[in-house]
């Protein structure tokens, strides 16, 4: 969805600059702000979910690429502590998110919409 939206951000700005849709412009530029708070919406829940923590698929993802011994060993860690772990991203999501979450996605923004 992210890169669908971002392309058609990248397609539609330059249209828009370039005087197309001289007749709705207001409407165009809401739409352009629309797709662009989309496309934003769904590189975070993406990234989001990739985070190793246990109720999201990034802990699979991670227990998966692991040698048995140590996913094992990852798995019983996160089934302990995973959920601490998440409510405390949560909690605490207006200080790490931006870390954690911030550099991936201002990559994709930039390769999805050129902007």
């Amino acid at each position: 969805m992210a890169a669908i939206t971002g392309v058609a951000l990248r397609f539609l700005i330059p249209w828009l600059i370039g005087g197309g849709g001289r007749d709705n412009l207001n409407m165009w530029l809401n739409f352009g702000l629309f797709m662009e708070q989309i496309t934003l919406i769904c590189i975070g829940l993406a990234l989001f979910n990739l985070i190793p923590v246990t109720p999201l698929d990034g802990s699979h993802i991670i227990s998966s690429i692991l040698p048995n011994e140590k996913a094992r060993k990852y798995d019983m860690f996160m089934a302990h502590n995973g959920m601490f772990i998440f409510l405390g991203l949560i909690f605490l999501g207006n200080q790490i998110l931006p870390v954690i979450i911030g550099p991936p996605a201002r990559f994709l923004w930039r390769l999805f919409t050129g902007m």
